[in-house]
């Protein structure tokens, strides 16, 4: 529960994002488990708002998806990249290609 006990609400609201991720499934399976992943994990303060920068491990029943994802003030978030590994082949997409 790293992301929940750091980030709390942000990461929740990311969490709920890509709950709602249909495509996602065609490449994972079902949805069994979330995490945050190592990497760049962090929370951005500026005048105009705040934004918190996540990669979330999705495990699925038939792969794995590395998802760049964000919460809050984030402008344009349909270019983040996503990569996807099963068991044939790894995948490199975008936020918009699993979340369209």
């Amino acid at each position: 529960m790293v992301g929940l006990n750091q980030f709390g609400f942000s990461y929740k609201n990311v969490i709920k994002k890509i709950e709602k991720c249909q495509q996602l499934e065609d490449y994972i399976g079902t949805k069994e488990a979330y995490a945050l992943a190592e990497g760049r994990n962090y929370q951005t303060f500026v005048f105009v708002g705040n934004s918190t920068y996540f990669v979330i491990e999705v495990v699925g029943e038939k792969g794995t998806a590395f998802v760049n994802a964000c919460s809050g003030e984030c402008g344009d978030i349909k270019t983040l990249p996503v990569r996807i590994y099963t068991k044939s082949r790894t995948i490199d997409l975008t936020y918009e290609r699993i979340c369209g």
